[in-house]
């Protein structure tokens, strides 16, 4: 019987490089495709029309990460957060399909241009005990130039992969790691990491769209029990409010109280201030504080890091 590898495949350049190095370096294998879905982003119905388009003759199969990303958020410092966190978690689940299908190796794109990152890489062989089994086709490689040469020397061009991951972003990265350290994080918790103005504490998560686009997107991820923050004004900035579950009645005024003067500071000075109103989604009722306006410095540290590039995790689509 021929020996089957199992690739991990994200649709990304260096997977489809590893994939497609791997396989004319080894004829005679079979090759199984997996793509493993994050709580961060997930874009499988890509990656597999890509894997469709190039590895016609490979299987392709999916899974996803939600459950071992929360358990093992412990480790992120040991790990190296946030890649050599998630290539533990990404490989460790691609063992379970080794041992339940009997694959005998696993094909990865990882790249390691640092010595820093060539030891992550290392330690995750160490804490899994992959020795023999793991395959990096890539891992000599100095970084992307060296990448996309290869590409063009394998036939591949015109492909850039299905997109970078957002976690790449050290402002998401730490807002991710910050909802998931104190917070039972939902897909849609997670989606709130990407709007630019983002303020936070161990108890709640406010979020202050300014654009229409922003708006838009906002309005799509209120849940019930989440407090809308907006002033009966053209042009207004919308507030969503989240609030951790357990919090004494006092303290939720105080937040509410709280959001709604960080909601006026998007508003010119002025010198009546502002009136906020809160909507809270699971009842009728609206509460509305006059709050001033203009004073934003007043709430910089509660605000979260800010995001270096346009990040989109797309798992709703």
């Amino acid at each position: 019987m021929l020996p089957r590898a199992l690739a991990l495949y994200s649709g990304s350049l260096a997977s489809v490089v590893a994939v497609r190095l791997f396989a004319s370096e080894h004829p005679g294998w079979g090759i199984d495709l997996l793509y493993i879905r994050t709580p961060y982003r997930s874009r499988m119905e890509l990656a597999r029309l890509s894997a469709e388009r190039l590895f016609p003759r490979f299987g392709f199969y999916s899974c996803g990460l939600k459950r071992d990303f929360i358990a093992g958020v412990a480790r992120a410092d040991e790990l190296g957060f946030p890649c050599g966190f998630c290539r533990f978690l990404l490989i460790r689940k691609a063992l379970r399909y080794v041992r339940r299908k009997g694959y005998a190796a696993i094909v990865t794109g990882d790249l390691a241009p640092s010595s820093r990152e060539l030891s992550q890489v290392l330690l995750v062989d160490k804490l899994l005990g992959l020795d023999g089994l793991i395959r990096r086709p890539l891992l000599s490689l100095s970084g992307e130039r060296e990448l996309r040469k290869l590409a063009a020397d394998l036939g591949i061009s015109g492909f850039d992969g299905v997109g970078e991951c957002p976690m790449r972003d050290p402002g998401f990265a730490y807002r991710v790691r910050f909802f998931f350290e104190r917070f039972p994080v939902k897909l849609n918790t997670i989606f709130l990491a990407q709007f630019p103005h983002l303020y936070a504490a161990d108890d709640f998560i406010f979020v202050v769209a300014v654009t229409i686009a922003e708006q838009r997107k906002l309005h799509t991820c209120f849940l019930p029990d989440d407090v809308r923050l907006y002033a009966d004004r053209p042009g207004s900035p919308l507030g969503l409010l989240r609030f951790r579950d357990g919090i004494p009645g006092e303290r939720l005024r105080e937040i509410a109280e709280l959001c709604a003067s960080i909601l006026g500071s998007y508003f010119p000075p002025s010198s009546g201030g502002v009136e906020v109103i809160l909507k809270y989604e699971s009842a009728s009722d609206r509460d509305r504080i006059r709050v001033p306006t203009g004073r934003r410095d007043d709430w910089e540290a509660l605000r979260l890091p800010g995001l270096s590039s346009r990040v989109d995790p797309v798992y709703f689509y």
